[in-house]
């Protein structure tokens, strides 16, 4: 997931070394308010995605990947994000 993140301009929290198994964190695209970003996800392309928490609150989103989740809806989290991101006009199509 983190090589696709990459490919839309984004920038994780974390390097590969560091990252986890189960959560990958994001910060927004400049400018971007990730709150509103996430509200956009859930009405627009139901996707629930958490915010930060503590000094990462308003900073940074997260997606959980532990448990059942397949490739399947992960694509449609990706999907989501650029589809989200270029209708917002946050990053070029």
């Amino acid at each position: 997931m983190a090589s696709e993140i990459k490919k839309l301009g984004l920038k994780l929290l974390v390097t590969d070394q560091e990252a986890s198994p189960t959560v990958t964190s994001i910060f927004p695209p400049e400018g971007v308010n990730e709150k509103i970003w996430r509200q956009l996800l859930k009405e627009k392309y139901q996707i629930v995605i958490a915010g930060g928490q503590g000094e990462l609150k308003g900073k940074i989103i997260r997606v959980a990947h532990m448990g059942y989740v397949s490739k399947k809806d992960l694509d449609q989290v990706l999907m989501a994000f650029k589809k989200s991101l270029v209708v917002e006009r946050f990053i070029a199509p």
